[in-house]
């Protein structure tokens, strides 16, 4: 996938939110997901990720040189919304009449996906999953993966999102994900 200028794309909500390529504050970004997951899975009574600077370098450090797939919405400068998708190679594997068929799919995998708690349920989600399908679309990705955790309010987005994008998207099956801390003091950081 090209490396793309980072133009900017403006989706109105009253004229004060701009959606456009992440501008890297990972500062800006931990104090988003903290704000908005912390309270969410507290609720649940889950524990939640510390969202450390060192975890957020770690994660994006690869895609940030290209982020045109991270997305911000910025309200007055201030990061008040997010989601990152990081292209992915996929083998499609189908059968046929002579046995198997492998192709190469381009994908992302489309996730941290949150805007601030006073920003929700103003529509800030379906811009940025608009801005980000439509960027998805720009550049050739012909599928996108993303998985929802069930204790967090973007979990409860999939309803809407299924209708806004009619039979496009399909959720295939819950998924589990099993965690063994190998370093206690590591992750304690």
């Amino acid at each position: 996938m090209q490396n793309i200028s980072k133009e900017k794309s403006i989706l109105n909500m009253d004229n004060e939110i701009e959606i456009k390529t992440f501008d890297g504050n990972l500062e800006a970004l931990r104090d988003l997901l903290r704000s908005a997951w912390v309270p969410d899975y507290s609720e649940h009574k889950q524990s939640v990720i510390n969202f450390a600077l060192s975890y957020l370098k770690w994660n994006l450090q690869n895609s940030l040189s290209n982020s045109y797939f991270h997305i911000g919405a910025y309200h007055n400068d201030k990061l008040v919304g997010f989601a990152a998708s990081f292209p992915q190679k996929y083998e499609y594997v189908s059968r046929t009449g002579n046995g198997l068929t492998k192709r190469q799919i381009s994908g992302v995998l489309s996730t941290f996906f949150t805007t601030h708690n006073e920003y929700r349920r103003k529509g800030l989600g379906t811009m940025l999953a608009k801005e980000r399908i439509r960027r998805h679309i720009e550049q050739g990705v012909e599928i996108n993966l993303f998985y929802q955790d069930h204790g967090h309010a973007s979990s409860k987005v999939y309803p809407k999102f299924s209708g806004y994008l009619k039979s496009s998207y399909s959720n295939l099956t819950t998924v589990n994900f099993l965690i063994k801390v190998l370093d206690i003091k590591k992750c304690a950081n």
